[in-house]
């Protein structure tokens, strides 16, 4: 089971770049999705750009400075020097064959969720279309992505809803909010946390110190010093615990659990799934697990038997088929086989999202091509002789 590519991308540090204390008072809190979810991703050594499923670079531009995955059709890119005198880089959004469809003017941008995509302009706030034309005015002093049709917004220091039309439908009133996700959206009003439905209705719950997204129907709270999960009636589904130690939300009805130094998984039952015994994990995905044990990484299925056992510095959860893995310093990617599709070659690589994946290049004739045209363009894949993982 996949989540939406506007759910993936709510992430806690574009809300403390934004100005958002959300993140900061959920801590230690994780909030995971199906396959890694790291918003955008900000260049480090060499040029951005998308690759398709057979790992030819399709898109890429020294320009960019940090790109998202598409959602709409459109991706969200941060151009260097993009204002008008060249000193500022600004937001803006190309479409899949990498031509710029919204020009980049916005000071800070969110990937389009539904028609909208939430976008700051001169200090302010506002969402515009897939068109680029201004649909609700900026006025606003935070505004987070639409989900189930609302999106929070913050004036005047307090934080409330607005619809697509820009009907404020849940008033300002809380002092700090996240979107709306399942149909809830976490609100804070004072020092304590709690849930609002789209209708204004606080769901009733304990008093919470720090509360999480819906994932599958459960969301992650904390209350006191341990943490658990309530169900959408606001009861405890998995009571707080310190057996349980460190808590992820649920991902194809597992939650990552760590206790003492080794991970394990968690069922909704309340029970342990898969016992600590790795030496890290990452979420479920598409049936798969994937776990460190020592130095190697590996794929297990729900019930712990290890699917698919590689020799390779890192693995991330599959995606649409696929999965990144690090080789020798070098990112590519492997099938559900464990077979190396896309040889490693790429400095970062991030899951497949709509037939295309966002990736960092380490090539340096790659960079110079594509400084020589100084735009978005197609490109080629050079030929790699790095090695493929190793099955054991």
């Amino acid at each position: 089971m996949l989540v939406s590519t506007c759910e993936l991308h709510r992430s806690a540090s574009r809300r403390l770049r934004d100005g958002h204390r959300g993140a900061v008072l959920l801590g230690a809190f994780a909030f995971a999705c199906i396959a890694p979810a790291t918003g955008a991703h900000e260049r480090e050594l060499g040029t951005l750009g998308f690759i398709d499923r057979k790992g030819k670079l399709v898109i890429s531009s020294p320009q960019y400075h940090e790109i998202g995955d598409f959602s709409g059709g459109l991706a969200r890119v941060r151009l260097h020097g993009g204002g008008v005198d060249g000193s500022r880089d600004l937001y803006g959004f190309i479409d899949r064959t990498g031509k710029p469809a919204i020009a980049a003017r916005y000071e800070r941008a969110r990937d389009f969720c539904g028609s909208l995509a939430a976008v700051r302009h001169r200090g302010k706030w506002g969402f515009v279309d897939s068109l680029g034309a201004m649909r609700i005015p900026a006025r606003y002093d935070l505004a987070g992505s639409f989900g189930d049709g609302l999106a929070f917004v913050r004036q005047g220091g307090k934080y409330g809803f607005i619809d697509v039309k820009g009907a404020l439908v849940i008033s300002l009133r809380f002092d700090d909010a996240r979107g709306f996700r399942e149909g809830l959206a976490a609100v804070r009003q004072g020092g304590s946390w709690s849930y609002v439905h789209r209708t204004g209705e606080l769901l009733g719950t304990p008093e919470l110190l720090r509360a999480g997204d819906f994932h599958e129907g459960l969301a992650l709270v904390r209350d006191g010093e341990k943490t658990g999960f309530i169900d959408r009636q606001g009861a405890w589904a998995i009571r707080p615990s310190r057996e349980f130690g460190r808590l992820h939300p649920f991902a194809a009805g597992r939650s990552r659990v760590r206790r003492g130094r080794k991970w394990g998984y968690l069922g909704r039952d309340a029970k342990i799934a898969i016992a600590p015994r790795f030496d890290a994990a990452q979420d479920f995905s598409e049936e798969l697990g994937c776990v460190q044990v020592g130095s190697r990484w590996h794929y297990v299925d729900r019930g712990g038997k290890v699917a698919l056992q590689l020799s390779c510095e890192w693995a991330y959860p599959f995606c649409e088929g696929l999965a990144a893995v690090k080789i020798a310093g070098k990112v590519g990617y492997i099938d559900r086989d464990g077979e190396m599709v896309i040889p490693p070659r790429f400095h970062k690589g991030f899951a497949f999202r709509d037939g295309l994946a966002r990736v960092e290049l380490a090539d340096g004739k790659l960079r110079a091509q594509a400084a020589s045209r100084g735009r978005p363009r197609p490109g080629k894949s050079p030929p790699s002789s790095s090695p493929s993982p190793k099955r054991e």
